[in-house]
């Protein structure tokens, strides 16, 4: 009875995937994006049963994929016996002996909070681990969407670079899918942003305290690079824009903002406390990975020392590392099985095409009011913006390469900050191309 009434389950929420699908395709498959639309929702869903199918076949259906259905349908059969209280467990947090479950999901808040996510899906797909993997594939491609939707109004001639970088680039694709975390928040980000580069209204309002609710719960160190920047651009435009600031004004009054901010926020919250977790992590994962799968960290610069000090001046002197190792690694010749092999040529691809986009910066170049992100004093958004992405990128990247020194880590945790970076390059190089277009002209 129970298996049959499984089975009508997954039915209705396979249907209902399908009229999401179709109504998010009539909603948003408009203009000069429509021809992109459903080859990048057909190409995630197809990524989110990839992913799923790595960790069936390399890994027995463990890891933190299968680990979040597991304890998500441990947490459902509670549904099934006692519903009332499932209710108080789910949205209250109240403890209640759950069957075949142990202490361990009360121990780990942030896990359980997506944990009792996914249970609340279960009443729509049955406790079918490949329909909630499309689910959270098509939610992460709707945030996606709509977020190169609004990179394009702002900014039309970063079109290609937007569409390839959010919804093409292979492992922004790949492990922005599926059932994981990141996919949850690679969609919230994009909300969160998009409403954000919208005209604000009330009715935007809801959505923005929910994403910012959701990356709290989630991984509150989302929360802190997202909103920090995002209110150190809010607040420096209309300086800028009022006083008729020069570019390096600007920039200035953006990282005064910023200081000003942080300081502020250490009256109220305990930054040390990121440090000690940032610590414990890295030496959590540092015990329990092969030491050639391992970005090796020190305090004082010798290689191979087994834990990063929980100290501002530990962080700070292995910074410079972090971000190396977060651009760019592993490398080639790091690659321990295929998948990092994979993600190594990948990471060579943006190494190549990071020191291109340097050295283009030194070749003869004579900016047009046409290009892309062309910092005028009259127009500041864009290079605020510029700023405000920079910081969320290397202060992510820092922080989960310090706290992740495990490749396999590494190369998925970075995908919330991925799309940024091939973004950004690929706005270097379309700057390139209008402007030699313009010069010819």
């Amino acid at each position: 009875m129970v298996e049959c009434l499984q089975d009508y389950m997954t039915i209705i929420g396979f249907l209902c995937l399908l009229m999401a699908c179709a109504g998010l395709y009539r909603v948003y498959a408009r203009g000069a994006l429509r021809v992109f639309f459903l080859p990048a929702l057909v190409l995630k869903v197809v990524a989110g049963l990839g992913y799923g199918w790595l960790y069936v076949v390399y890994y027995g259906q463990a890891g933190d994929s299968f680990n979040y259905f597991h304890d998500a349908g441990k947490v459902f059969v509670l549904a099934r016996q006692d519903l009332p209280t499932y209710f108080r467990v789910v949205f209250w947090h109240e403890y209640a002996p759950i069957w075949d479950t142990t202490l361990m999901l009360w121990e780990e808040p942030r896990a359980f909070w997506f944990v009792k996510g996914v249970s609340l899906l279960m009443f729509v797909t049955g406790e079918n681990y490949w329909l909630l993997a499309c689910y959270f594939s098509v939610l992460s491609f709707w945030g996606s969407w709509v977020l190169v939707e609004a990179l394009c109004r702002h900014f039309p001639q970063t079109r290609l670079s937007a569409v390839v970088a959010f919804l093409f680039f292979p492992s922004v694709v790949f492990f922005g899918s599926g059932l994981t975390k990141e996919s949850f928040a690679v969609a919230l980000l994009g909300f969160g942003t998009a409403q954000l580069l919208s005209r604000f209204s009330w009715r935007t309002l809801p959505v923005l305290l929910f994403c910012a609710w959701s990356l709290l719960q989630l991984k509150f160190y989302y929360l802190a690079l997202w909103a920090g920047s995002s209110f150190a651009v809010a607040l420096a435009y209309p300086i800028a824009r009022k006083r008729q600031l020069s570019p390096l004004m600007q920039v200035l009054t953006f990282v005064s903002i910023l200081a000003v901010g942080f300081l502020g926020a250490s009256f109220v919250f305990d930054f040390d406390e990121l440090v000690l977790m940032i610590a414990l992590n890295h030496n959590t994962t540092y015990g329990h990975s092969h030491p050639d799968d391992l970005v090796h960290y020190s305090i004082y610069g010798g290689q191979g020392y087994f834990s990063l000090n929980a100290s501002w001046e530990s962080l700070l002197y292995n910074a410079p590392l972090a971000l190396e190792a977060g651009l760019f690694r592993p490398y080639i010749w790091e690659a321990s099985d295929k998948l990092k092999l994979v993600m190594s040529i990948e990471n060579l691809g943006i190494l190549i095409a990071s020191l291109l986009a340097f050295l283009s910066t030194f070749l003869p170049f004579r900016p047009s009011a046409s290009a892309p992100f062309h910092p005028s004093t009259s127009a500041p958004f864009p290079l605020l913006f510029l700023c405000g992405v920079i910081v969320f990128v290397v202060g992510l990247l820092v922080i989960i390469a310090l706290a992740s020194p495990n490749f396999g880590a590494l190369v998925r945790y970075k995908v919330v900050v991925m799309g940024w970076i091939v973004y950004g390059l690929g706005v270097v190089f379309e700057k390139k191309i209008v402007s030699s277009r313009i010069e010819t002209i």
